[in-house]
């Protein structure tokens, strides 16, 4: 029986490698080798992205265990309560084919300036990278904490989540295959 057990665990491992792989080669084809420990190699998929301005902070995460990167202000702005305003990032970000960006709120802004992102999450598909296609940031001040919020030149004001995404073709039917759950809201609280 240990035998068995050590190789089932063995060729799961061996399955999860070869799957990381296949979806590497598939989703991130630009990918480049990390060395991570001794012996352990991970492919990191690269992004390209062209800056305004030079003293605009790179977009980067802030921990090894974060999803986001952190998207700065190129502009200053002193955000009134209820009022929203298009924060210009100075980035223009080539988000590779297969991926869609996702512009979402920093959860200390929300927590304690009652900032958040107002189309959250805003959505950077793979071709909006043109000349003109500058990333934005339309931050909304709920007025629940402040007045008003003085945004700076370089301060942290959204995060990029960048998440595979699939396509689909539409097909209209006359009959969904199943009974009603009951609609919105039908599971309770």
């Amino acid at each position: 029986m240990r035998s068995l057990a050590f190789s089932m665990r063995h060729r799961t491992s061996v399955m999860r490698r070869h799957a990381g792989r296949m979806w590497l080669s598939r989703f991130a084809p630009n990918a480049v080798d990390r060395i991570v420990g001794a012996s352990l190699v991970i492919k990191m998929p690269s992004i390209r992205f062209r800056r305004e301005t030079k003293d605009i902070p790179i977009p980067t995460f802030a921990t090894s265990g974060s999803a986001g990167m952190d998207l700065t202000a190129d502009e200053e702005y002193d955000l009134k309560a209820g009022e929203h305003h298009t924060f210009w990032t100075g980035l223009r970000i080539a988000v590779p084919e297969g991926f869609v960006g996702l512009v979402c709120p920093r959860s200390g802004l929300a927590a304690k300036h009652g900032l958040t992102v107002l189309n959250s999450p805003g959505i950077l598909d793979s071709d909006y990278r043109g000349d003109d296609d500058v990333v934005g940031v339309i931050l909304f001040n709920t007025g629940s904490v402040h007045e008003s919020y003085k945004v700076q030149r370089g301060d942290r004001i959204a995060q990029l989540v960048i998440v595979p995404h699939a396509r689909f073709e539409m097909v209209e039917v006359d009959d969904m295959d199943t009974a009603s759950r009951g609609g919105l809201g039908s599971t309770g609280r």
